[in-house]
């Protein structure tokens, strides 16, 4: 089977349209599937090909996530071909998706997070800054959800957030005091100042007085990350991983953190807990007199 590029698009409306995905997902799937079908040219699909493809990706050091979302990806699309009668093969078993190691994520500790939180935030808007920073901890957001954030989704007297997570499911969030502050004090000062329609309705907005992309955020809390002079590299996610890490760590319901995160499985919270027992059991060792064998 030769792949073509309009098989690929209608994999991707049939994405889009029948399972709901988000712009986010069609966009990374049709990267992946484009960059494969590059790959193969006028080559048919076949073992021989998907093991040089695994070849060159790993002689390109992607990193093993990457990887796995790559070959999820042809596997889903060669599975449409399949169910399409485009092939009578059973071509998706030629992809073998390495399994995941179970890694923990990286957090910010409660110390460093307020650091970084009461900063002077040293930009051209620095209350739009400090907004996104407070919101995306206080929430546990995804950078995708922050800046897709509307104005009727925010509701400031109630301090809730409605958020419309991953395949439109929608969840409320509470949002702190400290992020509700620097929220009014966005709205009041900077926002304003930026929108340049009556109609736009997005939170956040960059100088042209449209919707913040997702890029400039991640630009926008690295750069105030080495401002401050932390040793690790500053992300949105970095603040959803810490918001969840820390409410564990107060004992917060384990139902109530994944309802606020929007997971579908509460597996993928539990990945939270694990650190949260490394974090106690490295206290332990470090204050123990008899803990570590000398």
């Amino acid at each position: 089977m030769i792949v073509a590029k309009e098989v690929v698009q209608e994999y991707l409306w049939g994405l889009q349209v029948e399972r709901g995905a988000s712009s986010h997902t069609i966009g990374a799937y049709g990267s992946d599937l484009e960059q494969w079908r590059q790959f193969l040219g006028k080559n048919p699909v076949n073992q021989a090909q998907m093991d040089a493809y695994v070849m060159w990706m790993d002689a390109r050091r992607y990193a093993p996530a990457t990887v796995r979302r790559k070959l999820s990806a042809i596997r889903s699309f060669l599975v449409f071909c399949r169910n399409e009668g485009l092939t009578t093969s059973s071509v998706e078993e030629w992809v073998a998706i390495p399994k995941m190691s179970q890694t923990l994520p990286k957090i910010l500790s409660i110390h460093d997070i307020a650091l970084f939180l009461d900063q002077r935030f040293e930009s051209a808007f620095p209350d739009r800054d400090r907004a996104i920073a407070e919101l995306l901890y206080a929430c546990g957001l995804r950078v995708s959800e922050c800046c897709a954030l509307l104005l009727s989704q925010l509701d400031i007297e109630a301090s809730v957030v409605t958020v419309w997570g991953k395949r439109g499911k929608q969840r409320q969030v509470p949002v702190g005091s400290c992020a509700i502050m620097a929220i009014r004090r966005y709205l009041d000062r900077e926002r304003g100042v930026l929108c340049r329609s009556s109609h736009e309705e997005k939170v956040f907005l960059n100088r042209a007085g449209r919707g913040l992309s997702r890029q400039s955020v991640f630009r926008m809390l690295r750069s105030h990350g080495k401002k401050m002079g932390l040793s690790m590299e500053v992300y949105p996610h970095l603040f959803r991983h810490s918001f969840a890490s820390h409410l564990l760590e107060k004992e917060v319901n384990l139902r109530e953190v994944q309802s606020w995160l929007g997971h579908a499985d509460i597996t993928t919270t539990q990945l939270y807990t694990h650190l949260t027992r490394e974090k106690v059991k490295t206290m332990y060792q470090r204050a123990h007199p008899r803990a570590v064998r000398r």
